[in-house]
Order: structure tokens, then C-alpha cells, then sequence
């Protein structure tokens, strides 16, 4: 779970993520399957702590709270982007072939298979 008391490093950290992803895509390089993963992951996670911890952002500084909704916002937008690439990471059914795809930098569609 995410802790929603430290939004404000969170969302920095994510912000540098998406810029470095969004150079290399500007020189015709696949998005890595790392970030996929990270996308997911935050989606799932803020959506979590949101549920369970409705009255703590009430309660957070308004510094925190405007970073949560930032980065709500952000990876929502983000998620919608990458949908394709979202959908074809959850396709891969077989875990133990996802492990060597992901090893591998060549999930479908990326290029690289």
C-alpha cells in the first residue's frame, strides 16, 4: 500500500519517471516493460489507500493532498495512453513466460519479439 502521507516526494519521483519514458519514446524506443509494470502497480495502489484511508486525507496537510490528487490525475491520464500496452502486459497469462519477457525487455508488441 501506498503511504498517502508522503504524496508530495511520490509525485516528483513519478513526474522524472514519466519525462525520462517520454525522451526515450521521442527516439523511436519502446516503452520498457518496467513501466508498465510501475503504471499498474501505482493505479492499483492509490486506489487502495484512497478506499482505506478516506478520512486521513481529509485529515493530511494541503500540501499532500493537492500532490495526491496531482497524481491521481496523472496516472489516470497515463494509464489511458499506455491502454494498449497495459492490455498486452495483462494478456500474457503464463507467469513463467511473462518472467522471460520481462527479463528479456520484449513484451508483445514492443518491438522487440
Amino acid at each position: 500500500m501506498l503511504p498517502i502521507a508522503h504524496m508530495c516526494g511520490l509525485h516528483i519521483e513519478y513526474d522524472k519517471l514519466t519525462r525520462m519514458v517520454q525522451r526515450q519514446q521521442n527516439i523511436a524506443e519502446h516503452v520498457p516493460p518496467f513501466y508498465i509494470r510501475t503504471l499498474i502497480s501505482l493505479e492499483a495502489g492509490l486506489n487502495t489507500a484512497l478506499a482505506k484511508e478516506k478520512e486521513a486525507k481529509k485529515k493530511m496537510n494541503a500540501s499532500n493532498a493537492r500532490a495526491l490528487t496531482a497524481m491521481k490525475q496523472k496516472v489516470r491520464k497515463t494509464v489511458k495512453e499506455y491502454e494498449k500496452e497495459i492490455r498486452q502486459y495483462n494478456d500474457v497469462c503464463d507467469p513463467y513466460r511473462l518472467h522471460i519477457l520481462l527479463d528479456a525487455n520484449c513484451l508483445p508488441g514492443s518491438g522487440g519479439m
